[in-house]
């Protein structure tokens, strides 16, 4: 990242890792450009014994008629991460996958470059199913999968030789 970078978020932990969001509205001509909307390149940066990654996403802040804007990436020696940036308005966010529902309060998150912003690592027995807002609307993807109990398994199984 360059010095057009500013931290967005305080900086959070797990316990093990430990991660922050920052961002840059410098111009680019990385990521999804729409014309006459403004740009921002988003990443989180994550750190823990051994290992450190910084990803993220460029592109519009939100794109037309969306409330929030999210990606998900996993890197080697760390676990799934969710990372989004939404309207300032929003009074919660909810994160779905196929083990839980995890609701966030946004209502203490800073607001920088009109936005709020969110990251988190998924358990590694889980997958991300959607992201929603406070009004259960912008679902990301639309299809709505049961959360597994928790002694269900997941992934694939080997076949015999």
């Amino acid at each position: 990242m360059d010095d057009s970078y500013v931290p967005v978020s305080d900086t959070d932990t797990d316990g093990t890792l430990r991660w922050q969001i920052w961002a840059s509205d410098a111009p680019t001509g990385i990521g999804n450009q729409i014309a006459g909307a403004e740009t921002l390149m988003t990443r989180v940066r994550i750190s823990g014994p051994g290992v450190q990654d910084t990803w993220g996403f460029g592109g519009p802040k939100l794109y037309p008629g969306e409330r929030i804007h999210y990606a998900h990436s996993r890197c080697d020696g760390l676990p799934e991460f969710v990372l989004a940036q939404f309207e300032p308005t929003l009074e919660a966010l909810h994160i779905q996958t196929t083990r839980r529902i995890v609701d966030i309060s946004t209502t203490e998150l800073p607001v920088a470059f009109g936005l709020k912003f969110f990251a988190m690592p998924l358990r590694l027995d889980e997958e991300l199913l959607a992201v929603t807002d406070d009004h259960d609307r912008d679902p990301v993807p639309v299809t709505s999968w049961p959360v597994l109990p928790p002694q269900a398994g997941i992934g694939f199984e080997h076949l015999p030789d």
